[in-house]
């Protein structure tokens, strides 16, 4: 038993306030070994052991059997065991006076979770933070192995099955970027976690140092203060090995989410000696900073990595520059004035650098996931340009070509692409998106706005557009649902399969009879 001010031991002390700095304390705000100290009647020395929860008497007020004094726990000696000193008695906090791993791991982890006041009056004053710190190390690269065991052991099942399933896609996981991917995920966890008990555990100081106990003013400094997130955040890591559970990592996430907040506040609220109501809301503040300060990090992370969420590497030139705004046909026709000629398929700008590739394929959504063959919300973000390039081939081999402005008109899923334009009007339309009739409105995209054209009206805007078209030489756009569909198409390669060799069979030749010469015919003599 220490002050919780400055450390000093209270073994066999009488007065109520610490002989070493004057903070007052009581034996009820400490934690012993069931039996495993002495509570000696302060008038008779008189010892009694106590049998409560946390090693206290009960009864904790009675009358003295040796000198029939009433007294109260609060004011008894506390004492080592006959034979032992302060040095040799039982530590109450499991994880400083561990002998072994795995049991004090464990016992650490129930009370941090189910006791986190008590366990942090446990806590000496003068406990190395090393010790914390491995706490949550374990914690926290345990909770990543597991998950990151149980997340390959998924993938390398389903790569079989995929395999299986579609035998010429060249990746159908990504599995190229995959590993990468994985690693980039493992190492922003690792540095996230870390720069997270460092942030709000400063932030937490900062906020209740002023409103700590005017006798630990001065004395509680900011690695005392770690030891509440460190002790808090490892037990919160073990429990995300639970995210392992199919259909339950959300909500693990979820419940933790909620339940630091008390954890972690009553862990400061003993560190700190503040009011429950103090701790937990300036529990509640610090975590809204810290999900602001967690959502300008992912931002960070975009735009560092943008390719990984299908958006252009240039991502921070656009968002200088604001084109970030621009609508999908004005990246086209940017496409077209800096090279010169249109794209040879929509998904050529991306692979140029150019454009996101995730309003591209969210453009073509019908019902259901919005896909351009293999391409998909998932694989996008996860693809190193493998995906991309083979279904860019794939569709350059589907189309028609018309020279040097492009391609006749096609559709991808729900949009029809009508370019090359009529000309250099800003109203020409360069995609006509459908949905394939599923929707009250049809979408017209041009290269410098959208616009909602109601079904109704549509026909005689296209009209109004072929005109234009006609007038500039172009060919006009056919009915939109009259298009076929290249997602569904074969290739040149694929619709027609090359005609067998015909094998023709030797031919007979009569024989011929041989030619015997003949002698000419005698002459007649006169």
């Amino acid at each position: 038993m220490r002050c919780r001010t400055c450390d000093y031991p209270l073994w066999n002390v009488k007065a109520r306030n610490c002989p070493d700095c004057g903070a007052e304390f009581k034996p009820s705000e400490h934690v012993f070994p069931r039996g495993g100290v002495r509570f000696l009647c302060p008038h008779c020395d008189m010892a009694y052991y106590g049998t409560g929860e946390k090693g206290h008497l009960q009864p904790s007020s009675f009358t003295c059997v040796g000198c029939s004094t009433p007294i109260t726990m609060d004011a008894m000696v506390v004492a080592p065991l006959e034979g032992e000193t302060a040095d040799t008695q039982v530590h109450p906090n499991p994880w400083l006076g561990r002998t072994s791993l795995v049991k004090p791991y464990l016992s650490t982890l129930r009370d941090v979770l189910l006791h986190p006041a008590d366990f942090a009056r446990s806590i000496p004053y003068a406990a190395p933070l090393g010790d914390a710190a491995l706490f949550f190390a374990i914690g926290t690269v345990g909770a990543f192995l597991v998950n990151l065991s149980v997340q390959g052991c998924l993938f390398g099942v389903g790569a079989v099955i995929f395999r299986q399933m579609a035998p010429g896609n060249p990746n159908p996981f990504a599995t190229v970027g995959m590993g990468s991917r994985v690693m980039q995920s493992i190492v922003f966890g690792l540095v996230f976690s870390v720069l997270w008990v460092i942030v709000e555990s400063l932030l937490a100081h900062l906020l209740l140092r002023g409103a700590a106990k005017s006798d630990r003013i001065g004395r509680i400094t900011l690695g005392r203060g770690m030891h509440a997130y460190l002790y808090g955040g490892g037990a919160g890591a073990a429990l995300m090995c639970l995210q392992a559970i199919p259909c339950c990592g959300g909500m693990i996430g979820v419940a933790w989410f909620g339940l630091s907040i008390y954890v972690i506040g009553m862990l400061l609220r003993e560190t700190y000696g503040v009011s429950t109501a103090r701790a937990i809301w300036t529990m509640i503040g610090v975590r809204v900073v810290s999900s602001v300060l967690l959502g300008l990090a992912i931002i960070g992370y975009v735009l560092i990595d943008p390719r990984s969420f299908g958006l252009p590497p240039a991502l921070i030139q656009r968002l200088l520059s604001g084109q970030m705004n621009q609508p999908v046909g004005q990246q086209f026709a940017a496409y077209r004035t800096q090279n010169g000629v249109w794209p040879t398929s929509p998904i050529q700008p991306f692979l140029n650098d150019s454009f996101g590739l995730m309003e591209l394929v969210e453009l073509t959504r019908t019902s259901g996931p919005a896909t351009i063959g293999q391409l998909n919300g998932g694989t996008i973000m996860t693809d190193d340009g493998t995906l991309a390039a083979a279904e860019h081939a794939a569709l350059a081999a589907r189309l028609t070509p018309t020279g040097s402005n492009g391609a006749a008109p096609f559709r991808l899923g729900g949009a029809c692409f009508v370019y090359p334009i009529a000309g250099p009007e800003p109203d020409a339309w360069l995609v006509i998106v459908d949905r394939k009739g599923n929707a009250g409105f049809v979408r017209v995209i041009t290269p410098t706005r959208e616009l909602l054209l109601p079904t109704g009206d549509f026909a005689g805007e296209l009209s109004t557009e072929n005109m234009r078209r006609v007038a500039a030489g172009q060919p006009p756009i056919p009915d939109p649902t009259t298009v076929p569909d290249l997602l569904n198409a074969p290739t040149p390669s694929e619709s027609a399969p090359p005609p067998a060799p015909v094998v023709q069979p030797p031919s007979v030749t009569p024989p011929v009879a041989p030619v015997v010469p003949q002698a000419p015919p005698p002459t007649a003599t006169p």
